[in-house]
C-alpha cells in the first residue's frame, strides 16, 4: 500500500538501522499532441537574425495512444539538425503573419543583448 510505505518512510527518516524501500512505477496510456502558432521570440542566445518562440495559443490538438506514437514518431533529431538558418526563421515568421517591422525590431533587439 503506497499510504503504508509513505508513513513507514516518515517515520524513519534518519534511522540508518532500518532498511525499506518503496517500489513505484509509473504509466502513460495516451499522448497529447499540440499544434502551437509561432511568434517573434527573445532568446538571447540567437546568435544571428531573429529568434522565434512557440505562441500560448494552440491550434490543433490530438489525442492518440503510447503504442501508437511510438511505431510512427520520427527519429530522434541531432543537435545540429535542430538550428534553424536565420533566412528560414525570417520566411517561417512571415507564413505566420509577423510583419517585417516587427521582424526587423526583434532581430535588433536580439543583437544589443
Amino acid at each position: 500500500d503506497d499510504t503504508e510505505c509513505a508513513d513507514y518512510s516518515r517515520k524513519s527518516i534518519g534511522s540508518k538501522s532500518d532498511s525499506f524501500s518503496c517500489s513505484s512505477s509509473v504509466s502513460f496510456d495516451s499522448i497529447m499532441i499540440r499544434e502551437y502558432s509561432v511568434t517573434v521570440g527573445d532568446n538571447p542566445s540567437c546568435s544571428c537574425g531573429v529568434p522565434i518562440s512557440i505562441d500560448w495559443y494552440y491550434g490543433k490538438q490530438v489525442t492518440i495512444p503510447v503504442e501508437h506514437y511510438e511505431k510512427v514518431k520520427p527519429p530522434r533529431r541531432e543537435k545540429d539538425q535542430m538550428r534553424i538558418p536565420s533566412q528560414a526563421r525570417i520566411e517561417i515568421l512571415q507564413k505566420w503573419d509577423c510583419s517585417i517591422h516587427r521582424i526587423s525590431q526583434a532581430s535588433e533587439e536580439a543583437q544589443k543583448e
